[in-house]
């Protein structure tokens, strides 16, 4: 509904249905916007104590026990829009930028592909649970971050 709302509001561009598009569940163009980065999406979602679509799953378990909060999130599309598609540098320094350049505190997280702190190829050190604690690994070197902005 949310992102119905906001695609009617002129925020993106384009008409977006809100609900779920079948198989996969997302879909850009549809009912999530596209990006300017090849398969990456934006999508709101409310993090809610029943929200368990793959966005509640991936992100719910982001921010522990918290519910009842909205974010903005920017990945790139696998079954769900979770895989990440910025380096760490990159992720770091728009964190920077906008808020504290910490992973896990402020409005502004970065996270590993689908939460997976055991990948090689990881963005964070620790998977972030909105407390502090996680940190970027630059260490690694592939696009493993995705973007999760917190109001």
């Amino acid at each position: 509904m949310l992102g119905r709302t906001v695609g009617n509001a002129g925020l993106v561009s384009g008409s977006y249905t809100g609900i779920d598009a079948g198989t996969p569940d997302y879909q850009a163009g549809v009912n999530i916007p596209g990006t300017s980065f090849d398969g990456v999406v934006v999508y709101i979602s409310y993090i809610g104590a029943n929200n368990g679509n793959c966005l509640g799953v991936h992100n719910r378990a982001l921010f522990g026990v918290q519910d009842d909060f909205n974010l903005i999130s920017f990945a790139r599309m696998t079954n769900c829009p979770s895989a990440g598609f910025l380096k760490v540098a990159e992720a770091h320094g728009i964190d920077s930028k906008i808020d504290d350049g910490e992973a896990d505190k402020g409005f502004f997280y970065s996270a590993n592909t689908h939460n997976n702190n055991s990948n090689g190829d990881r963005c964070v050190d620790n998977n972030v649970q909105g407390t502090g604690g996680a940190s970027y690994d630059f260490d690694q070197s592939g696009e493993s971050c995705r973007i999760i902005i917190k109001f």
